[in-house]
């Protein structure tokens, strides 16, 4: 095998420099690209109206009770008595809202 001659080694130490550049440059535009995203996200985030997103527990609870309001009132309506209403939740409640 033969040795670089000097011209050779300068070319070679050129395009591993050149190599070295185009790394750094497409490192550094690929984060300034997800860095003006997450910016531009922010910024619709915080101008753009939209629709608050409730905890699914509190969903559930919001239906369960719901469900036991419509049950006792159509119960009060077939036995013509009045609708009462209890703080504790009733087994048909639990046992509809375990069926959704």
């Amino acid at each position: 095998m033969a040795a670089m001659t000097d011209p050779q080694v300068r070319a070679v130490r050129r395009r591993d420099r050149a190599l070295r550049r185009l790394r750094r440059t497409r490192v550094s535009a690929v984060a300034a690209a997800a860095g003006l995203s997450a910016a531009f996200a922010g910024l619709v985030a915080a101008v753009a109206p939209g629709h608050t997103v409730k905890p699914a527990s509190e969903s559930r609870v919001a239906d369960t009770t719901a469900v036991t309001t419509a049950v006792k009132t159509t119960t009060a309506t077939t036995t013509n008595s009045a609708p009462t209403v209890s703080s504790a939740p009733s087994s048909s409640a639990s046992t509809v809202s375990g069926a959704s």
